[in-house]
């Protein structure tokens, strides 16, 4: 980051008993006691044991002094023993949930990080100021949902290094080609927005060597996975909604506690809004491995259609 503010006063480490009312990631209405870890004029860091998603709204009340506001979840920032950590800030500004007058120094600016951003959808670039709970989000994800002023949305926008990359220019045009049907094509459907196909996979190599057709990133972006159950399964849809272990033009990685066998054909939307223009795209279960607390972390690969398929 750019520039880091002298203004860390405004962040104090403190436990203070909330309630927190609204949807989960799920869209189940919960209403959960819980505690603060980190609170700031800005809103607060707290523990919920369930999922939520980047900008979802929710209800909070102080249980010392009874004072309520409305907040907007900025992100997921980290594991903890009762659940998971996650940044939220008031939607408006003024509230002053704690009683605590966070004074601002005049030398200093509104907010406590600069930075130059990159959309990940039109790869516009402008200079960012965050907060010090937005900036705490993106260290932890690497990645931050903002509005986009080119994409009329909001979007996940990284850290841009670097000048813009020139376009490419384009293929001259080339003769319909038909995939066979017995090999499906790994794709670049990725949250990034690549949409070039891949050639298939080459045989694999020896161990130790590195076969990584894509460079994998370490982000924590929301996911939904999904698949239709058929045969002895009770009909339906299994749906998983987490977050990303890592993202590459190719696929990425996540972990839950639902069961996919290796090779399961499913659909991935990444990255995920509940509620939003969801765009599914068809992926397979590349690997599966069972973690430690119970969860399986699965490897998923992005595919094309063949043709008549």
């Amino acid at each position: 980051m750019a520039r880091e503010s002298s203004r860390r006063a405004d962040r104090v480490e403190v436990a203070v008993p909330i309630e927190v009312s609204g949807s989960d990631a799920a869209g189940q209405y919960f209403f959960d006691r819980t505690e603060t870890l980190v609170i700031s004029r800005h809103g607060a860091t707290l523990v919920l044991d369930r999922k939520l998603m980047p900008e979802q709204d929710l209800h909070i009340r102080n249980l010392k002094n009874q004072r309520e506001a409305e907040v907007h979840v900025i992100g997921f920032i980290a594991k903890h023993p009762k659940g998971d950590v996650y940044g939220a800030k008031f939607i408006n500004p003024a509230d002053n949930l704690w009683e605590i007058d966070f004074t601002v120094p005049e030398d200093s600016n509104e907010d406590a990080y600069r930075l130059v951003m990159e959309c990940m959808g039109c790869a516009g670039r402008q200079v960012a100021y965050l907060n010090e709970l937005e900036a705490e989000v993106f260290r932890a994800s690497g990645a931050l949902r903002r509005k986009c002023a080119k994409c009329r949305d909001s979007s996940l926008w990284k850290e841009s290094t670097g000048p813009a990359a020139e376009p490419e220019p384009e293929p001259a045009p080339a003769a319909p080609t038909y995939i066979p049907t017995s090999e499906p094509v790994v794709a670049s459907h990725a949250w990034e927005g690549a949409t070039r196909a891949e050639e298939a996979p080459s045989p694999p190599r020896p161990k130790g060597v590195n076969d990584r057709k894509h460079v994998r990133s370490r982000m924590q972006i929301p996911v939904c996975v999904r698949r239709m159950r058929s045969g002895s399964e009770d009909w339906g849809t299994q749906e998983e909604v987490e977050l990303t272990d890592d993202c590459s033009k190719g696929g990425f990685g996540f972990q839950c506690y639902g069961r996919f066998k290796v090779g399961d054909e499913v659909e991935a939307c990444v990255p995920y809004k509940p509620g939003g223009a969801n765009i599914f795209v068809p992926a397979r279960i590349a690997n599966a491995r069972k973690q430690k607390d119970g969860r399986y972390r699965y490897g998923v690969a992005y595919v094309r259609k063949a043709y008549g398929r």
